[in-house]
C-alpha cells in the first residue's frame, strides 16, 4: 500500500505524515511539489520524492509527471499483468466533460471530451504548450479507462464499437482546446497516435 499525492493541494491536507504513519506506508509526491509539504522530519512517516518523468512504483503501476496546472501534476498508469483494462488515473491533470464533439454521430452516450485546465472551478484553460506537454507524456501509454477527481462525473471507459479509442479522444480534445484558443498552427496539430 502507498499514497500518491499530487500538487499544491498537499498543503491543504497538512496530513501526509499522518497518512503515512496511520497506514504504515510511504507517501509519494513529486520533488517539485515537496515545497508544499510540511512536517518533513516526522520519524514515523516516509515521504518519497519522485524526480524522474516516469517512475514504476509497483510492477505494472507507474507514476508519470505530466505538468499542467502545476509543474508536479502527475497521473498514475496501471497496466498490471493479467488485468484486462489498462487504466489511467488522471486526478485533475485532465478533466472529462460532456461534449458536443461526438465522433459517433447518431450514437448516444459517447459524448466525452477532455479539458486541459489551469483552474477547473473557473474553467481557465492551460496554455497550448502545456496541453502539448501533457499529451506527449500520455502518448506512449495504453489505456481504456480514465479515473478522474470526481468519480461519478469523470470516470470514463472505452466501449466496444466506438470509432475513436479513449486515447484518440484525449488527442482530439487537446486539438479542440488549442484550436479554440486561436492557435490553429500549433505543433499539437501534427501529433498522431
Amino acid at each position: 500500500m502507498f499514497v500518491l499525492l499530487t500538487g499544491k493541494h498537499v498543503h491543504d491536507l497538512r496530513t501526509w505524515a499522518d497518512w503515512s504513519s496511520t497506514f504504515n506506508c510511504p507517501v509519494y509526491m513529486t520533488e517539485v511539489d515537496s515545497v508544499w509539504a510540511n512536517r518533513k522530519d516526522t520519524p514515523s512517516a516516509t515521504l518519497k520524492l519522485l524526480k524522474e518523468p516516469s517512475t514504476e512504483l509497483l510492477p505494472g503501476l507507474t507514476s508519470l509527471i505530466c505538468g499542467g496546472h502545476f509543474p508536479g501534476s502527475q497521473v498514475l498508469h496501471s497496466l498490471p499483468p493479467n488485468t484486462p483494462i489498462p487504466t489511467l488515473f488522471v486526478a485533475d491533470t485532465i478533466f472529462a466533460v460532456q461534449s458536443s464533439h461526438n465522433p459517433d454521430p447518431g450514437k448516444r452516450g459517447d459524448t466525452i471530451s477532455y479539458q486541459f485546465l489551469w483552474s477547473i472551478p473557473n474553467f481557465i484553460p492551460l496554455p497550448p504548450d502545456e496541453v502539448l506537454k501533457i499529451w506527449k507524456a500520455l502518448k506512449p501509454l495504453e489505456f481504456k479507462a480514465t479515473y478522474g477527481v470526481m468519480a461519478k462525473i469523470t470516470n470514463v471507459f472505452e466501449r466496444p464499437g466506438q470509432s475513436l479509442s479513449l486515447k484518440a479522444r484525449v488527442l482530439q480534445s487537446a486539438k479542440i482546446a488549442v484550436k479554440a484558443m486561436g492557435y490553429s498552427d500549433h505543433s499539437i496539430f501534427v501529433e498522431q497516435l
